[in-house]
């Protein structure tokens, strides 16, 4: 539940300020986007105490029992160093780019260049149980323990305890504060510990206003306002005042566990129920604001140990027990059936001016119209609407008009007044598609495309006869319709029209040529729109200005206009701001997926709608989702783009230390690679937490020529690189962002050949004319003795061409058919032909992986050799075609290349005689005590295509549904039994016995009816039986 807190109190003159609770707002526990990593995504533990950004973006986490996992925003892994300890309580980077570890039982450990170090009590820690860790502004580490009270460390070595004989009121030490004025603080289980210099020079506790002396976390925002989280509260302290924020009224829970910068004075707290936000307006009068999220608002478990603020200001969120949860763009919310929705698919939205009111359609449970009050309506069939499934909303000065599957109904103070439909004859389909209004008057359209008028003259009427009209000038397929201003236009196969109706009937006022329009917005002269193509446009003075295509795997669902230069444009599964700047064609997208905050996946078309503060409302199959557009502007962020390695694909060689001066931070210094490492790989990332695939690259290569393109993959390759110097220089950025100002700089040179040195170049030559002078001399010798060589040579050949001809026309009969190899000789190619009833046969070896690792090479292939020999017999023997073997699995069809009657039967009782080969030849292998070779048989009947595929190694091939089903018979089937489809079944279930097995799950087909044939019918051994049938 969302919770709202706002506290106002009178200046006093004492320097302690106690805030009272005046009012509590509660509004509905909306939905937001938190984003949970839990052990489905890879988290080791589900237990959270620390979380920080490494040295080069990544997320380290200090686990409960686990230690500790690096997240890259892609995937979690487990970074596996036993010094780290299990229970890693503080992760902490300093300014050098170390990462420090502060575990329960190990205390420090230091990362530093790959390289690991410890601080235990055996290097002069007082305790190893580590809470919190600083550094100052002379680079010391400050380390608060749990028992031990405060520790310097300078250099890796402790230099300075502070304990009780020191004045440090506790051991317990919980918190750590470096302040901007250079004191630090320490909270302890007995108040606080302020620190200068090294020495203690105040306290804060009970008896100066705290509200405990058990402090858990400290914070200093920008404007040097501490905030202290106590076991009784949050307090906020400035020059000496305290603002307590501690009341049950104010706080769900008053342990505050964690605390980090938001903006503008502005805190997130995490308690053990929940995340607050905190928002201090003004400390002197005590103005501040309190919002509450747990559970019901998408938090995975509520009880906060830790939080932490990346570089793209989103929020992570370490719990107890439920993960990590990340927390981005406030902007977004959902409300569905568990925060009140009435439905969870939302089908029709629209806002009613009239009395500032959104009425929502459902799928199933008609109407909620919501007010500001926060009271609310139901509208369903209970109170005499047509039907609970809402397809449209739309007003009129004096009602609504609500569109369904079963007619249009109008609405009269909140109450249903009475329905059109084809039982009035008003239109011949009852599905409403769409309605529009422009006050007066509404626009209709139906499923089959026919249009129709709702009038408001006092009172609400179909005008039949205006209707009637519109039908007949509008007689082809209406793609959509919209209104702009008081004006309608209509979406025609090839125009898009602008139609004006008045009392007088029906003006058409121009026609735009662009065809399929499905909804315009925007002003008379100035509007955009989209086509069932997925293109928008923007049309100006009845011109167009500007078009954008979307990919074909995208759909735009819906068009919603937020000022004169600012559109929203729903997609399939993100939604889109498309700002038009000033200048001819200047514009900028933004993108919002689910990294971005947008929970609207699967939006419903049309389902869109703007109220008075212009917050938008999308309907989508998850619950209503709002937006507030100026709620999030976006982070702009110096992105910072890491070499994780260069791969050469000829060698596969990824180490350059031989190939490079030195290598620093991954990256090789003087580079020179030979001229065969020319095929390079370079492997790259900017690692941005809230959403990595949300970074773009820009990629420049810098030799005689720039060559500069944008991409958004993580590693680029170049090949067939010539000799020479090269800059690889790759910046990134995200959509709200610049390009890195400082980018990743590789230079690498690479060699020539020696064939291309000048040196080598000029032997050559001089080898070449002496090579030339020397063949001249023979070449006379020789041309007598070849010219009888040659002659005998020629005789040899012809004799020898004609025996080859023989041979590969052999060989081509025994990898095409007859008919198809004399085709391909007659004419070089085969024609492709569609069968429309084949069958097709698969087999394999139930456990082959296994056997062939048990098995030598040799081995396997002559057992191979020995089961396919046989199989060819069975299959010649019954007029099959054998396509082709594929390791253990063996295919063949019935019905090609000719069609014959008993083509299913035969290929079926194959399936048994290839059973009963491998039932002989498993006899066999018990008596040499080797394994069984376990067959599975699967057979399909349906339509296929089969022809001849390559130009070399050409081979007869088979392809259609039909194969893939076959497939899927054969895996699903079980060792020793043919497993057929129905089709098969249908085909051969008068001359078989089957066995029916019901529909099975298949992959990626579903369900399918299979049976097994376990043997023919008795009246049909007798051999050629099944040919009288």
């Amino acid at each position: 539940m969302v919770s709202r807190i706002k506290i106002i109190f009178p200046l006093s003159g004492i320097n302690l300020l106690i805030s009272f609770f005046i009012f509590f707002q509660t509004s509905y526990s909306q939905l937001y986007n938190f984003k949970k990593f839990s052990i489905e995504e890879g988290l080791s533990s589900l237990g959270v105490y620390s979380l920080c950004e490494g040295p080069k973006g990544k997320l380290w986490v200090g686990l409960e029992g686990e230690g500790v996992n690096v997240f890259d925003g892609n995937e979690i892994f487990h970074y596996s160093d036993h010094h780290l300890g299990q229970n890693v309580r503080v992760i902490f980077k300093d300014s050098n780019q170390k990462m420090w570890f502060g575990s329960s039982h190990h205390g420090l450990s230091i990362l530093d260049n790959e390289k690991m170090f410890k601080i235990t009590t055996d290097e002069g820690l007082f305790v190893n149980h580590i809470r919190g860790i600083i550094e100052d502004q002379n680079k010391s580490i400050w380390v608060a323990t749990l028992g031990g009270g405060v520790t310097r460390i300078e250099n890796y070595k402790v230099t300075q305890n502070i304990s009780l004989k020191d004045g440090l009121p506790s051991l317990n030490c919980r918190a750590i504060l470096l302040r901007s004025n250079s004191h630090i603080w320490v909270g302890t289980d007995e108040g606080i510990a302020v620190f200068e210099s090294g020495k203690i020079v105040g306290f804060l506790n009970r008896d100066s206003g705290l509200p405990s002396n058990k402090v858990l976390s400290l914070f200093e925002d920008e404007n040097g306002f501490v905030w202290v989280g106590t076991e009784k509260g949050l307090v906020v302290f400035k020059k000496r005042k305290l603002l307590i924020i501690g009341s049950h009224h104010e706080l769900k829970n008053q342990r505050i566990k964690s605390i980090i910068g938001h903006e503008n004075q502005t805190v997130w707290i995490g308690t053990q129920s929940g995340l607050g936000k905190v928002t201090l307006h003004d400390f002197e009068r005590k103005v501040y604001e309190v919002v509450w999220y747990d559970d019901q608002n998408g938090l995975s478990h509520n009880r906060i140990r830790c939080l932490y603020k990346d570089a793209s200001n989103a929020v992570w969120i370490g719990t107890y027990l439920g993960g990590i949860n990340r927390f981005f763009n406030e902007s977004f919310a959902m409300d569905t059936r568990q925060n009140g929705l009435l439905d969870n698919v939302i089908t029709a939205l629209n806002w009613n001016e009239k009395d500032s009111s959104l009425w929502i359609g459902s799928l199933d449970e008609g109407i909620e119209i919501r007010f500001d009050s926060e009271d609310k309506r139901i509208i369903s069939t209970s109170c005499g609407i047509s039907n609970n499934h809402i397809t449209s909303i739309a007003h009129l000065s004096n009602g609504s008009i609500v569109g369904t599957v079963d007619g249009v109904n109008l609405i009269e103070n909140f109450e249903f007044s009475r329905v059109w439909d084809n039982y009035y004859n008003s239109f011949t389909s009852n599905r409403i598609s769409d309605l529009v209004s422009n006050g007066k008057l509404v626009l209709g359209i139906t499923d089959k495309s026919e249009l129709f008028l709702i009038r408001d003259t006092g009172k609400v009427f179909l005008d039949l006869t205006l209707s009637t009209h519109l039908m007949e000038v509008f007689n082809s397929y209406i793609n959509g319709i919209s209104v702009v201003g008081s004006d309608f236009w209509i979406g025609e196969d090839s125009f898009l029209k602008n139609v004006r109706i008045t009392s007088n009937g029906i003006e058409k006022i121009k026609s735009i040529p662009i065809g399929k329009v499905v909804k315009i917005v925007g002003e008379e002269d100035d509007f955009i729109g989209y086509t069932t193509g997925n293109k928008l446009f923007h049309v100006i003075n009845n011109e167009i200005s500007w078009d954008y295509v979307f990919d074909k795997s995208e759909e735009v669902k819906f068009l919603e206009k937020e000022n004169n230069n600012s559109y929203w444009v729903g997609l399939k599964n993100t939604i889109i701001n498309l700002k038009f700047n000033s200048g001819i064609n200047r514009y900028d997208i933004i993108t919002y997926s689910q990294n971005d905050g947008f929970m609207g996946l699967s939006s419903i078309r049309h389902a869109v709608t703007k109220d008075f503060r212009n917050n938008i409302y999308i309907g989508s199959i998850r619950g209503l989702l709002k937006i507030k557009p100026d709620k999030y502007q976006g982070e702009k962020r110096d992105l910072k783009v890491y070499l994780k390695k260069i791969i050469d694909q000829n060698s596969q060689q990824d180490n350059w230390i031989k190939y490079s001066d030195s290598i620093v931070d991954g990256i090789p210094i003087g580079l020179v690679l030979p001229h065969n490492m020319n095929n390079l790989v370079f492997h790259y990332d900017a690692y941005n937490l809230k959403g990595p695939d949300g970074v773009t690259y820009q990629i420049t290569l810098s030799s005689d020529e720039d060559f500069t393109f944008e991409t958004d993959a993580t590693h680029e390759k170049f090949v067939d690189l010539s000799p020479g110097e090269y800059k690889l220089k790759i910046r990134a950025k995200t959509q709200w962002g610049e390009w890195s100002k400082d980018p990743l700089l590789v230079d690498f040179e690479i060699l020539p050949p020696i064939w291309l040195t000048t040196s080598f170049q000029t032997l050559v030559i001089v080898l070449i004319l002496v090579v030339i002078f020397l063949i001249f001399k023979l070449r006379t010798h020789k041309l007598e003795k070849e010219k009888k060589k040659l002659e005998k040579l020629i005789a040899i050949k012809t004799k020898d061409l004609n025996e080859e001809k023989e041979k590969s026309d052999k060989l081509l009969l025994n990898i095409l058919p007859a008919g198809v190899a004399n085709e391909l000789k007659l004419n070089g190619f085969a024609t492709t032909r569609k069968y429309e009833k084949a069958s097709v046969l698969f087999t394999d070896f139930k456990g082959f992986t296994k056997m062939s690792s048990e098995m030598s090479p040799e081995k396997l292939v002559q057992k191979l050799d020995e089961i396919f020999i046989a199989f060819d017999e069975v299959i010649e023997r019954n007029n099959l075609e054998k396509i082709k073997t594929i390791g253990d699995a063996y295919m063949c069809v019935s019905g090609i290349p000719d069609e014959y009657p008993n083509q299913v039967k035969n290929i079926v009782l194959s399936g048994l005689q290839l059973v009963d080969v491998m039932r002989a030849f498993n006899e066999k292998q018990k008596l040499n005590n080797e394994p069984e070779w376990n067959i599975r048989v699967g057979i399909h009947t349906g339509e296929l295509i089969a022809g001849v595929v390559g130009k070399k190694k050409f081979a007869y091939d088979v392809w259609g549904d039909t194969v893939n089903i076959a497939s899927r018979m054969e895996s699903n089937s079980e060792p020793g039994r043919v497993n057929v489809s129905l089709e098969t079944y249908n085909e051969i279930k008068m001359f078989f016995n089957c066995e029916e097995r019901g529909r099975i799950l298949t992959k990626n087909r579903g369900e399918l009816d299979m049976f097994f044939v376990n043997e023919i019918r008795q009246e049909f051994t007798k051999p050629g039986a099944l040919k009288s049938y």
